[in-house]
């Protein structure tokens, strides 16, 4: 392997081995090869991060922090071990390593105030459905009436589902009279939105399965805030590939895979 000048950027971004690094850990960064000017100012754009909170940012320089210490171990062992480099074990190393470290800090108690928090109900966050599963997380943003928002929103989970030919589904939302009214048969639910019921009737037959599960908007947070981003928009838009800078904090705290845009 030929050495380039070597320089923070290069050794810890700009080096062909190193893009493999960053965009095949969880954070799927593309690295700017033009545009990438400076270790600091990248930085910069990191803790500035638009829509993002603190505690999202700080879940984000820690997989940085991680990413950045195992490149910089894979290449001394290269230059002074003549170790083979392979971006895979990198990888791993650097997400084992942050993953360890994220689970000893939620052991201890996190002071807020003058109280102690339980750390458990911190750490909560959206979790995988079971074996065989497919779920789908959905919410509805509605300047008028949230609950046929939600319903709504829930028609088209369900589209989605069926135009992807899934047969186990799972339905999750944050609205619990979304989900006790269909648990109910329609009858605890609001009156608003008893059409869109009879729909999930006629559609759920075309299913192996379809469970309905409520969980806390603080669970719910990737799909909450795409609801509220989508009402603000001109026009709708898939984010699988592009998704707003406002949601890849949210989606990495969950601990999905999410591309995010440039920093800087």
């Amino acid at each position: 392997m030929k050495l380039s000048k070597e320089t923070i950027e290069h050794l810890l971004f700009l080096c062909p081995w190193t893009n493999v690094v960053w965009f095949g850990a969880p954070l799927n960064y593309k690295v700017d090869m033009r545009g990438f000017s400076s270790v600091d100012r990248w930085l910069e754009g990191v803790i500035n991060f638009q829509g993002v909170s603190k505690r999202e940012v700080q879940f984000l320089l820690t997989n940085i922090s991680f990413i950045c210490w195992e490149i910089w171990k894979t290449r001394c062992n290269f230059i002074f071990k003549s170790n083979h480099i392979d971006p895979r074990l990198t990888i791993d190393r650097a997400m084992q390593n942050c993953r360890e470290f994220l689970d000893a800090k939620a052991k201890s108690p996190v002071p807020v105030g003058d109280a102690l928090v339980d750390p458990n109900i911190i750490a909560q966050g959206w979790r995988p459905p079971m074996s065989n599963y497919v779920k789908i997380n959905f919410d509805g943003a509605w300047k008028k009436d949230s609950h046929l928002a939600e319903a709504a929103a829930s028609l088209c989970a369900f589209k989605f589902a069926l135009n992807h030919n899934f047969t186990d589904i799972i339905l999750e939302t944050d609205s619990k009279i979304l989900v006790e009214g269909v648990r109910g048969g329609g009858k605890n639910g609001v009156w608003a939105i008893q059409p869109l019921m009879d729909e999930f009737k006629k559609i759920s037959v075309c299913f192996r399965s379809v469970l309905w599960s409520w969980v806390s908007r603080k669970l719910n947070r990737a799909a909450h805030k795409a609801a509220a981003i989508g009402i603000r928009a001109e026009q709708l838009e898939s984010w699988a590939v592009r998704p707003p800078p406002s949601l890849v904090g949210v989606l990495l705290s969950d601990g999905l895979p999410c591309p995010p845009r440039r920093f800087s």
